[in-house]
């Protein structure tokens, strides 16, 4: 009598359909999860910037502290913290005291309710709010299409300085939070 030493096409065959299978079902599951995290990441990054600001404020009561974006007016690449040691509004590069780059082309959209593009604590840790009295407001979400991706982050300045995040529905209203299960 004959052992077998290999494996039968027809087994072959089942194996490699149950793996596509599988493999159709994972692949979609696996891009919003990694979306999900460049997300998270990139929120995480934006308010740890900002708590640093703020504590720098708190720290230094007769100082405030500018964030700006790195680039321009383009939040997505990051920000500059300093000193506005002149009182002009403006962050020049000796002001700068500490740089927060953020991961480029990952897909993640960062845009501001802000029409000056920069974030002021004055003393004790408070924020300037813009003009229009609203609250600082930053959302995440994926840059390319929202409809298909619609998850993302919110995040809120509040005037006391106090920095808060949630989820929320990019492709609906992105500057709200979702109500939580």
């Amino acid at each position: 009598m004959k052992t077998q030493n290999a494996f039968s096409l027809i087994e072959v065959l089942a194996t490699l359909v149950v793996a596509g299978i599988l493999a159709s079902v994972a692949l979609p599951n696996m891009r919003n999860f990694i979306m999900n995290n460049r997300i998270t990441a990139k929120t995480n990054e934006l308010v740890k910037a900002i708590n640093f600001a703020r504590i720098e404020s708190i720290s230094h009561p007769n100082v405030h502290f500018l964030i700006v974006p790195y680039q321009g007016t383009d939040w997505t690449t990051g920000c500059k913290i300093g000193r506005d040691t002149d009182s002009n509004q403006v962050l020049t590069e000796p002001e700068v005291i500490k740089v927060f780059k953020f991961k480029g082309k990952d897909g993640i959209a960062l845009n501001s309710n802000l029409n000056t593009s920069q974030v002021e604590y004055a003393s004790r840790g408070r924020v300037r709010m813009p003009t229009d009295g609203t609250f600082v407001q930053f959302t995440i979400c994926n840059s390319q299409d929202p409809q298909l991706y619609p998850n993302g982050q919110f995040v809120q300045i509040a005037p006391t300085g106090r920095v808060s995040s949630c989820r929320n529905n990019c492709a609906t209203n992105p500057f709200q939070c979702l109500p939580t299960d």
